[in-house]
Formats: C-alpha cells, structure tokens, sequence
C-alpha cells in the first residue's frame, strides 16, 4: 500500500520584496510586505488588490489631510518628515508612523468589506458579520491616527 505523500513547501511572499506603493514626495512610501505582516494580511489578498486597496486609501487619507498639508507646506515644509511636532518614536518619525498607520487601516477596512464573502456556507456568514466588525474596527483606527497627526482628540462631541 502506498502511502499519500504531502509536501508542503514554502510559499513566497504574497507580494514581490520590496514591494512599496510610492507617496507623493510629501507623504511617504508604503511597504506592502510590511503591511502584510503587520496586519496578518495572507496570500488570499493577491498584491494587485493590495496595491488597489492601498492607493484608494492614500486618496481617502491624504483627502481627509489636505487642509493640514496646506498649512505644513504654508509654513514652509517640504515633506510629513520635515514636520516633527509630535517628535520621534523608536527613531522613527511619529507623523509619517500615524500616516502610515491611517493608511495601512483605511485599507485594511476595504480588504475586509472586499473579502468577506469567501464561503457561502453558514460559517461564511458568521465570519462575514465578524469582517463587518473588524471593518468598522479598522476604518475607526485609521480615523483615530488622522486626527493624531491633526493634534485634536479621539472623539468629537457636538450639543444637540
């Protein structure tokens, strides 16, 4: 009797090395791999809808920071480094970190919302509300860091 051999080899990165989607000179790069990593995005994402998801949320973010790149660049600020109110941490800018992080978010929401149907079965559905939660997770981080790097509060409140 033969026996059913698996071989179970490794799988490449999901995305090519050095895989980055350019900033516009003022905003930086984003490493997809990095990305990848930090949000536990695996191979089910193939890099082009990574790339789509992470262009669209560069196009959200920088629209959401448009009137503080206005006043950065009014004062005399090339690029999100130059500006260093908020200082570093781990010697790293903590703008480029909170812009980074509002966009890795924004496009971890649309991954989500875009994958959520990957099984029709009853567990699929499940999982589909649980997407729908970590979505709405996912798009309030990537509020939480634009308004961090505006320097307001978490939450805004409004009398009726």
């Amino acid at each position: 009797m033969g026996a059913n051999l698996v071989i179970n080899t490794p799988q490449g990165p999901a995305s090519p090395e050095d895989a980055v989607i350019l900033g516009d000179g003022f905003y930086p790069d984003i490493d997809a791999n990095a990305m990848r990593s930090e949000l536990r995005i695996d191979d089910t994402v193939t890099h082009e809808q990574l790339v789509a998801a992470v262009e669209g949320a560069i196009i959200y973010v920088t629209g959401q920071l448009a009137s503080w790149r206005a006043e950065q660049e009014e004062a005399g600020f090339a690029s999100m480094a130059a500006v260093a109110p908020l200082g570093m941490v781990n010697q790293k800018n903590r703008l480029e970190m909170l812009y980074r992080r509002a966009v890795r978010f924004q496009a971890s929401s649309e991954i989500w919302e875009l994958h959520r149907d990957i099984s029709a079965t009853t567990d699929g559905q499940s999982k589909a509300t649980n997407d729908e939660l970590s979505s709405d997770e996912y798009e309030r981080q990537a509020t939480i860091a634009i308004r961090q790097i505006y320097g307001v509060t978490q939450s805004a409140v409004e009398l009726i």
